[in-house]
């Protein structure tokens, strides 16, 4: 097995972090993970799955007809998939399906598809539990800048066509996305596409290969003089030794060599100390997180160690509509239950602290 990496050399310059391939040292680490440990990343669950929750009540409904609230969450909740969703986050949602003519009772308080469910279910693309991608027309008043697939909210930015926008207004009927071009550069705190997710081990095992001398036998030539120059980056950094690094004045970087959903958990608890912050990826790889702050290096080391050993309750973490795990039918799912499956299954605040 060969693996290649395509490199784009720019005159432009770049900060530290920018310098270091992380991708390349990624490939390392699960290369030797395996070799040396026989370790290889375990599958995430998902543990309250609303978007297939919707799916299957829908039908159920479809092959049933109408049936009661009681024998439809019997049939529903008992699947596996479903063991862990509350009765109540049940009846959440399908309170929040009536408003939306999604379903709809008849005069015995059965419950069946109604006018909107309908359209639906009777469309083929339906039954696909997974979603097709689905392209949203960027537009500042009448003229099209482009197109993405992300379904940005309304006061959210991004970047396309080179400029950052924020926008004003989405139709989703018609599936566009109104915007204002707008100063700064766009860094995306959450990437939900196909809900990558980094172990902490892999994060850990990276900062190890960074730290270490070992020239690995798999590596040709010019892999190896590459490996030595970020490794020499990353010292004279400073990032393999400290917590919290200066990136420039008022602006620091904390590398903590945390998983996603630890560095999610360590974001959000920094966030709760009134600490401004957004994670920093490369390809999907959580790298470290960037902190604007009038607060000198040792205050915020303070803070983080403070967090460490801190009772916090991640329910408690406020959460934008849009940060939300990759599912078919969100749209039609209450933003509640998004923001709780979110902080279920994205956010591990226990093994943040063991590991930080």
């Amino acid at each position: 097995m060969l693996f290649f990496f395509k490199e784009e050399k720019e005159n432009k310059p770049k900060e530290f972090y920018e310098e270091i391939d992380f991708e390349f040292i990624k490939c390392i680490a699960i290369v030797e993970l395996y070799l040396k440990e026989k370790w290889i990343e375990e599958i995430q669950k998902n543990t309250l799955p609303f978007s297939l929750l919707y799916h299957q009540t829908m039908s159920y409904l479809f092959a049933m007809g109408a049936v009661s609230p009681k024998e439809l969450a019997k049939q529903i909740l008992t699947l596996s998939p479903f063991k862990q969703i509350e009765k109540e986050d049940y009846k959440t949602l399908l309170k929040y399906l009536l408003e939306k003519e999604e379903i709809e009772k008849d005069e015995e308080g059965n419950i069946l598809i109604g006018m909107n469910g309908e359209r639906k279910v009777n469309n083929f693309q339906f039954f696909s539990v997974f979603s097709t991608p689905v392209e949203y027309s960027v537009r500042e008043g009448s003229q099209e800048i482009g197109s993405v697939q992300t379904p940005y909210i309304v006061g959210q930015q991004f970047s396309l066509a080179g400029f950052t926008w924020k926008v004003i207004e989405v139709n989703e009927e018609k599936r566009h996305i109104f915007v204002k071009k707008v100063g700064g550069i766009s860094k995306i705190g959450w990437n939900d596409e196909g809900d990558f997710f980094v172990h902490t081990k892999i994060m850990k095992k990276m900062r190890q290969i960074l730290d270490d001398t070992e020239e690995y036998k798999y590596l040709d030539n010019s892999s190896l003089k590459k490996l030595k120059t970020l490794r020499a980056i990353a010292k004279q950094t400073n990032i393999l030794q400290e917590k919290v690094v200066p990136i420039v004045e008022g602006v620091y970087g904390i590398f903590p060599w945390l998983g996603t959903k630890e560095i999610l958990a360590l974001s959000y608890s920094l966030k709760q100390e009134k600490i401004n912050n957004q994670i920093y990826y490369r390809a999907g790889t959580p790298i470290f997180i960037e902190v604007k702050t009038k607060l000198d290096k040792q205050e915020i080391e303070k803070i983080i160690q403070e967090i460490k050993t801190k009772n916090i309750n991640k329910n408690e973490f406020e959460i934008m509509d849009s940060m939300q795990k990759t599912g078919k039918y969100n749209y039609i799912i209450p933003k509640d239950l998004l923001k709780k499956q979110f902080k279920e299954d994205c956010i591990d605040v226990e093994k943040m602290q063991e590991n930080l």
